[in-house]
């Protein structure tokens, strides 16, 4: 019997798909061995992966005689297949192989890696921990590739998983303080504008040591940071600064704290012609500045500033910053009871934040109140006072924290929205921003373990004689903990031991209750406080072996 052509063309159709799905399940592998390159003996524990146009496909690791057998694996014509191998103190190898037929070879030699290793000092000779040490090869295109080490505290170092060549070994530079210096070449860059350094070259496997850097303290710039609005030094102030090449491109920087006078200097700067920017985030609208005192923040254009030149070694004196306040609250915190100003009172600014789960807010700078008078002035920036905010004095107990223009609450984040949210223009100044803080009660003490005096992380909550909690907090390191200030009045304490299983104890050490059931349950001690009173020495003695409960027997 013949077929029709149709018919026949089917059959032989469909026969040809089952001979393509026939192949392209075929039990196929790639395998081979892994060897040292210069012994030639095997490489155990080595990973050796597939990988078809980039993608990782299957990975093998190989055998205590170096053998791999990566299975199953489908030729795929045009595809490109490689194999890529790493194993311990080796340098990464991947080999392309022909991927039109079944149960591909592939054999791998790898390349020992090699260690460059050395001392760095400091000028002046002594030694310093994370000075950096960058190890770079010039790539075809003229560029460098960089890999860093960094020095321990007697100031030695070691780079390794180096592939043997040569490269350029260069420590030191701006972030450290000290001039940048490559091997062995006391110039940082030569009359071409590049760094100077002999070729440190490493064969395979090798171990090249006595790579040391004796660094030089190179130029400096000196100057003084002042505050415009009280025209005082601005001590203890931390800042970054910054050097651009004569083109605009970044070289480096250095952060440092000024001194007592508002002082500065950083030093291991390169001689040339630089723009230098400091930044900061102060409080005050132009905390970053292009010299001479061009504000530029965010965004700082190095070229907007004027050329400072470093001679070598030479130090540039008087590269001077002055700051100013965009907008300045005043005001006074004082006591509810008898109008005495509070020294001391930490006074905030927070900004209303959308959130997906409600409203948050953001503090935005905080100041503190000083003197009989409980003054205090509050510096806004720029990006501040674009937006209403809020204000408010948060002291120590027994006084309440206060939202202006007088909110007062336990926990402060619950109640900043209830205040009165107030607006402010770039360069102005709000008078008698003041806030009257009442007196209210608190308690402190400690958690230990009861048989072992241990100090204990534990929750703290304090309930009014209702089972509503008014306090929440968490004990110190040391097993301390301060409650915020609530109203006078009786309550009960409660401390949780984190963990599982966890222990829980009610003031003055009977037991939680059952689920449920209220606090009364198990006759615990009140706290009865009085208005200004700081209860001290509510301590919980906690038995972390047992897990407390109704069944408590006192």
């Amino acid at each position: 019997m013949s077929l029709h052509p149709r018919f026949r063309l089917i059959v032989l159709s469909g026969l040809w798909m089952l001979s393509c799905l026939t192949v392209a399940h075929a039990e196929t592998f790639v395998s081979g061995v892994v060897r040292d390159h210069l012994t030639g003996m095997p490489i155990s524990g080595a990973d050796v992966a597939l990988v078809r146009n980039g993608i990782q496909r299957d990975h093998a690791t190989s055998a205590a005689d170096g053998s791999y057998v990566i299975e199953p694996y489908l030729p795929f014509p045009g595809s490109t297949f490689e194999v890529y191998t790493t194993a311990d103190g080796y340098v990464e190898s991947h080999k392309v192989f022909d991927a039109t037929s079944p149960n591909a070879h592939v054999d791998v030699a790898l390349i020992e890696t090699a260690t460059i290793a050395g001392t760095v000092r400091m000028p002046g000779g002594g030694t310093r921990a994370n000075i950096p040490v960058s190890v770079a090869f010039q790539l075809g295109d003229g560029t460098w590739y960089q890999t860093f080490g960094s020095t321990q505290a007697d100031g030695s170092f070691s780079v390794n998983a180096l592939a043997p060549r040569s490269y350029r070994v260069c420590s030191g530079g701006i972030e450290s303080g000290a001039l940048q210096q490559c091997f062995d070449h006391l110039d940082h860059v030569s009359a071409s504008g590049e760094p100077a350094f002999s070729a440190v070259t490493v064969g395979e496997g090798e171990e090249r040591t006595g790579i040391d850097f004796d660094l030089d303290n190179g130029g400096s710039i000196s100057g003084q940071l002042v505050d415009t609005h009280t025209s005082s030094p601005l001590a203890g102030y931390a800042a970054d600064l910054q050097l651009y090449d004569a083109a605009g491109e970044f070289l480096g920087d250095q952060a440092f704290t000024t001194d007592a006078g508002g002082h500065y200097q950083v030093r291991g700067l390169p001689n040339g012609t630089f723009h230098v920017v400091l930044a900061s985030s102060g409080p005050f609208i132009d905390d970053s500045q292009v010299y001479p005192a061009i504000a530029c923040d965010p965004n700082c254009d190095p070229l907007l500033g004027d050329l400072v030149t470093i001679a070598a070694s030479g130090d540039v004196a008087h590269i001077d910053f002055s700051f100013h306040p965009d907008a300045l609250v005043h005001g006074k915190v004082v006591d509810a009871a008898d109008g005495a100003g509070l020294d001391g009172v930490v006074v905030s600014a927070y900004v209303a934040v959308p959130t997906p789960m409600g409203t948050s807010y953001a503090l935005v700078w905080s100041t503190t109140s000083h003197g009989a008078e409980g003054a205090y002035e509050l510096y806004l920036r720029g990006y501040d006072v674009a937006e209403p905010y809020y204000i408010a004095a948060e002291p120590a107990a027994p006084f309440f924290s206060t939202v202006y223009p007088g909110v007062s609450c336990t926990i402060l984040r619950s109640c900043i929205g209830n205040g009165v949210p107030l607006s402010v223009h770039p360069a102005a100044t709000l008078e008698g921003i003041n806030m009257t803080l009442p007196t209210g009660s608190a308690i402190s003490g400690r958690v230990t373990d009861a048989a072992s005096g241990v100090p204990l992380l534990a929750a703290i909550d304090v309930f009014d004689v209702t089972d509503q909690a008014v306090w929440w907090g968490f004990t110190n390191a040391d097993g301390s903990y301060s409650s915020n200030a609530f109203p006078a009045g009786t309550y009960h304490a409660v401390a949780t031991v984190a963990g599982w299983p966890f222990a829980c104890a009610v003031y003055l050490d009977r037991p939680c209750p059952a689920a449920g059931a209220p606090l009364s349950s198990v006759n615990p001690t009140p706290l009865i406080l009085q208005t200004g009173e700081v209860r001290t020495g509510t301590d919980f003695r906690i038995d972390t072996d047992k897990i407390f409960g109704a069944t408590f027997d006192p």
